[in-house]
């Protein structure tokens, strides 16, 4: 790897994070400077060696050079004295990226604590994303009795484009928001505490759909009560994952909040792309994943990175999550099989092997219209 800046040499320690995690306890990188935290007990010789391996003759002298502008930052080590604590993987791209695995593993084949919750994502916007959330609601809507009581939760999550929000929200101010479960939760400890004090303003938030069947009501989320919100966040699902221990909390205050309001399901429209905002929910791996694409080069290119990311660590079996593709805007007559077995085949890399039969009905089309 070419070394331009500082960032670059983060990055390169990450990539080669199987050469030294056995002695280093942790990286500091900074503009002028590396610190190497070694383990306790360790010395930094054999560290020195590692790092000659890693950045070849720009390592020299306990110095780093760029490549660019031939300027270096210094390196120097530091012995933690306390034993390393076993860490819970932060469910971030930018921590997930290093990773051999995108989940804490104890919650792989667990439930959440209420309803299921089901997330739609894709890496490009305009791809029907919001359609295909919606299309469920409706087909959801035709296929359980009308009037049963049992609603759908609606939660639109997509922070910088919240097209659902913009559909349904009527001139004046929402009751309640997304931004503000966000808030609240970055405040509280308790999710029972937070159940309670939300509830009753969510069942305001009802939205009549029309279907062949009549007509359903279901619980709509918007992302913002007024535009200062939306503009000046306090709260994102990124600083809640950053949050102490509260790393995974997100899915399970939309989980019992769904139980709480009589939801059958929550379903959640995430920010396209490779947003921190959407990767709470996506590397939980009690979350159902939808990643809608179209059949552009671009759309499937990005999907299977996302799918190479998703798919780290996740046992191909019943039991786990697997994340399903929609694959929308398919024309008439269009041969899609080289783009199936793409998208099946970013799956592999890095998932743990399972029944290969799993993954026949992985990838559903979806006809243009």
């Amino acid at each position: 790897m070419v070394l331009y800046t500082w960032k670059d040499i983060e990055r390169e320690l990450l990539l080669n994070k199987s050469k030294w995690q056995g002695l280093i306890s942790d990286t500091e990188i900074y503009t002028d400077e590396v610190i190497i935290h070694l383990k306790k007990g360790q010395a930094d010789t054999s560290v020195k060696k590692i790092l000659s391996q890693i950045f070849g003759k720009r390592y020299e002298s306990e110095k780093i050079f760029l490549d660019l502008s031939g300027e270096c930052l210094d390196v120097s080590f530091e012995i933690d004295e306390e034993e390393e604590s076993d860490s819970v993987a932060i469910p971030l791209f930018r921590n997930v990226l290093y990773q051999k695995t995108a989940y804490y593993s104890e919650l792989i084949e667990k439930e959440l604590p209420g309803v299921p919750v089901l997330a739609f994502h894709s890496y490009k916007g305009g791809v029907g994303r919001t359609l295909s959330l919606l299309a469920f609601v409706k087909a959801w809507s035709e296929l359980n009795n009308l009037g049963n009581g049992q609603k759908l939760l609606i939660i639109d999550a997509d922070i910088e484009a919240p097209g659902i929000t913009w559909l349904t929200m009527k001139q004046e101010e929402a009751a309640f928001s997304f931004l503000d479960l966000l808030e609240i939760t970055q405040e509280k400890d308790s999710t029972d505490e937070i159940i309670e004090l939300i509830a009753d303003k969510v069942l305001e938030l009802n939205v009549k759909i029309e279907t062949e069947r009549g007509r359903a009501e279901h619980i709509v989320l918007p992302t913002y009560r007024y535009v200062e919100q939306l503009l000046d966040m306090y709260a994102s699902p990124e600083s809640l994952a950053i949050s102490y221990n509260k790393k995974y909390i997100l899915a399970e205050v939309l989980s019992k909040l769904g139980e709480k309001i009589n939801a059958g399901l929550v379903l959640v429209d995430l920010r396209a792309g490779l947003s921190e905002f959407s990767a709470p929910l996506l590397f939980d791996p009690r979350v159902k994943k939808y990643l809608v694409t179209s059949t552009s080069y671009q759309s499937v290119k990005g999907t299977g990175i996302l799918l190479q990311q998703l798919s780290k660590g996740l046992p191909l079996n019943e039991n786990s999550k697997i994340p399903e593709v929609l694959l929308t805007m398919v024309q008439n007559g269009m041969n899609t099989a080289e783009i199936i077995s793409e998208l099946i085949a970013a799956y592999y890399p890095n998932a743990i092997e399972g029944d290969d039969s799993i993954m026949d009905d992985i990838v559903t089309e979806l006809p243009f219209s």
